[in-house]
């Protein structure tokens, strides 16, 4: 699902002349690889990119889940462990479609902000 590394904003204020100081700032910009990977997902569409990392996500809690509560699987059997979770899983999975969405939001917004500081869009 790759990440947004972001840099520290610096403000330096450097003296030029004695009449004449400049400000330079540096920060929150995204390194070369996260920008050049962020372009790559966004080419699959915000539909297909929300789908794709949720089901992932989902997939991941399902599994795990199961593994960690093997015990009390053993006991009811895997079809009455899922229908007793049914609940948590359509819980998750909604959280999860809300909290990728907004991931996404991020995302495109740093990586336009990027792309107006590079001179690209």
């Amino acid at each position: 699902m790759g990440g947004v590394a972001l840099v520290k904003v610096i403000t330096c204020k450097v003296k030029v002349s004695n009449s004449a100081t400049r400000e330079i700032k540096l920060g929150s910009y995204m390194n070369d690889k996260v920008f050049e990977i962020w372009q790559k997902k966004r080419e699959q569409g915000f539909l297909s990119w929300l789908f794709k990392s949720t089901l992932g996500a989902v997939a991941f809690y399902l599994v795990f889940s199961i593994v960690f509560q093997y015990s009390s699987i053993s006991e009811q059997g895997v079809p009455a462990f899922i229908q007793s979770q049914a609940s948590n899983y359509a819980l998750f999975t909604i959280l999860m479609l809300i909290g990728n969405g907004v991931l996404w939001l991020y995302r495109e917004a740093s990586y336009k902000k990027e792309a107006r500081r590079r001179n690209i869009l």
